[in-house]
């Protein structure tokens, strides 16, 4: 008998366990305050500002940069056809990445796209390019 009284507190227990931690989910995802809209406006344009079609867009970041920089025309974004730039700007040396259809289709929905260089030199560099403002 007093094993039976132990494994029903022991039911008991887990079954309240589980209810406070499916309770505590609940509360945690109920709490969420990024409404739908919010949440496309990010996956829509995650630099918060730019439009590809109407200004081009350029490079938001380049790791271990010593002068190197790519613009991307708005033609070339509507055009969509895949391309590959040159980002040597005032760099001694030349690097190229290939912005592809999806990367295009990407940023005429401005979006961020990332690329990884070819390698010059012994090394490469990892290029973000972003819709400009204006």
């Amino acid at each position: 008998m007093l094993k039976s009284k132990a494994m029903k507190r022991f039911t008991i227990l887990k079954k309240t366990a589980a209810l406070v931690f499916i309770f505590a989910a609940i509360v945690t995802l109920n709490n969420c305050t990024t409404t739908d809209d919010e949440f496309q406006d990010v996956i829509n344009n995650p630099t918060g500002s730019g439009n590809c079609l109407e200004n081009g867009a350029r490079d938001s970041e380049i790791t271990g940069n010593h002068g190197h920089s790519v613009f991307v025309s708005a033609e070339d974004i509507e055009a969509g056809a895949e391309k590959t730039y040159n980002i040597q700007g005032t760099g001694d040396h030349n690097h190229q990445i290939t912005i592809t259809e999806a990367d295009f289709l990407a940023l005429k929905n401005n979006n961020a796209v990332s690329f990884l260089t070819n390698q010059t030199n012994g090394h490469e560099h990892s290029v973000s390019i972003s819709c400009n403002a204006d």
